[in-house]
């Protein structure tokens, strides 16, 4: 793993970062989930007196975990309020399928996906079974809004 970046403490905490990860085990850091994990991740922080914001540009992240293959990408926003903006969120595991986009905060869960997980015990020992579904939100998986008119 490889990780380069900036840190300011002027006016509070700012964090701007890159990682590659090159064969990562996270084994080694998670009892029970054995892998191989190769990716980039970007993500900025800042924390002020306000509070703190997290933008992830880009997650994407491809391997194997728990013998199955493994495919995650990711771009999101969100902040201390818990205000989560969620421009696409794709993760597939061996069947196992999410992908969301969409707004989550207090007031309101905005969300359109779907989910598609035949084989939950290959997430972890203590489940079974299946689960799937969809949501309509306002906005589509992969970010695009639909425009006036549209079928929801």
């Amino acid at each position: 793993m490889v990780s380069r970046g900036r840190v300011a403490w002027a006016d509070g905490l700012a964090v701007d970062a890159e990682t590659r990860l090159d064969n990562v085990d996270p084994g080694r850091f998670v009892e029970g989930l054995p892998g191989r994990l190769d990716g980039d991740v970007e993500a900025s922080f800042r924390q002020t007196e306000e509070g703190w914001t997290l933008a992830v540009p880009n997650l994407a992240i491809d391997g194997e975990l728990q013998e199955r293959s493994l495919a995650l990408r990711a771009e999101l926003e969100g902040d201390s309020e818990m205000r989560w903006d969620i421009t696409t969120l794709d993760f597939r595991q061996g069947e196992n399928r999410l992908q969301l986009a969409g707004q989550v905060s207090e007031p309101r869960i905005d969300l359109s996906g779907e989910l598609d997980m035949p084989d939950l015990a290959s997430l972890h020992e203590a489940l079974s079974g299946r689960i799937s579904g969809r949501s309509r939100g306002r906005r589509q998986p992969g970010g695009a809004r639909p425009g006036p008119g549209s079928r929801r």
